[in-house]
Formats: C-alpha cells, sequence, structure tokens
C-alpha cells in the first residue's frame, strides 16, 4: 500500500507546470542550434565568395601577364601616334578607361572573353604598352575581376660591341 509520501514522478503523471518547462527548454536549445546552424552556412557562404573572388582576380593577373608576353613579342607593330601620356606618378588608367581608348586593342585569339587589354602610351615620353586582364560575367558585360595593369618595354642595349634588344616589365 502506497503512502501519500511515496509518490513517484514520471514523465506522464509529472505535473503540467514540469512538461511546460521542459518543453520551453527545449524548445530554447533548438533555435540556439538553429542560429549556430545559419550562423556557419553564413560564414561557409562568404569563405566561398571570397574564395571565387580571389580565383578571378588571379585568373585576371594571369591574362594580364599573357597579354604583356604578346605585346613583348610584337612590340614593333604598335603604333604610338595619339597614344595617351601619362607621368610616372600619375595613376595607370583602369579597364573601364582604357577600353574606352581607342587605340586599345583587345586581341579576341589572345584571350577568352576578350579578357586581355593592350594599350599603347607614352610614360615620360617613352614608348610602353599597358596590358590588363578582366574576367567578366558569362552573359553580361560586368566585370567580375580586373588585374593590375603592368607596362611592357622593349629598348635597344649596347654593351661595348653587343647589341641586343630587352625587354622591361613594370
Amino acid at each position: 500500500m502506497k503512502t501519500p509520501s511515496m509518490r513517484t514522478h514520471n514523465a506522464f503523471n509529472a505535473p503540467s507546470r514540469e512538461r511546460g518547462a521542459a518543453l520551453l527548454l527545449v524548445l530554447i536549445l533548438l533555435v540556439g542550434a538553429l542560429a549556430l546552424g545559419l550562423a556557419t552556412l553564413q560564414a561557409a557562404m562568404v569563405t566561398s565568395r571570397l574564395a571565387g573572388s580571389h580565383g578571378a582576380l588571379v585568373q585576371a593577373q594571369a591574362r594580364a601577364e599573357r597579354a604583356a608576353y604578346y605585346a613583348q613579342a610584337n612590340f614593333g607593330t604598335f603604333s604610338w601616334d595619339g597614344a595617351i601620356e601619362i607621368d610616372k606618378d600619375d595613376d595607370a588608367p583602369t579597364w573601364r578607361e582604357a577600353i574606352a581608348e581607342p587605340k586599345s586593342q583587345r586581341p579576341p585569339s589572345l584571350c577568352e572573353q576578350s579578357g586581355c587589354l593592350l594599350l599603347p602610351i607614352r610614360i615620360d615620353g617613352d614608348a610602353w604598352i599597358m596590358t590588363l586582364g578582366a574576367v567578366a560575367e558569362e552573359d553580361s558585360a560586368g566585370v567580375i575581376a580586373a588585374s593590375a595593369p603592368i607596362f611592357v618595354r622593349v629598348e635597344d642595349v649596347v654593351e661595348g660591341e653587343r647589341e641586343y634588344r630587352r625587354a622591361v616589365w613594370q
């Protein structure tokens, strides 16, 4: 025989207040786990976007270097009549500014998506080729990433009786 002081408590005959507190605790833990999961997902998405942007920037710089090798090999075929003049201390034209220049060239066979640009310029009176690379969005004219400019010049060098041509990159 059970005495009133020997009552047992289990989940089925627990008072409703205790069941409500347990439900509230489980809901709080569930919301916390959901918030942690969403924060982790957002961090992963940001990391993925940063990696994609970095990859596009590396690809744009590789295109600028490909254009620089092309400029070096074909330096004598360019014309500097009407080329823009910049000082060493001036900022180089950006991708958008360089595209607008009438002297700019985008050889389609050199880079995908016409992502290479060559622009004859004069720096303090000397003839240079500025090259840029870019990665564009597939279906639009939007630029995802543009490279830093590379400046190429070929000069004749005489050392004693030896004469040769030297490429200078900056």
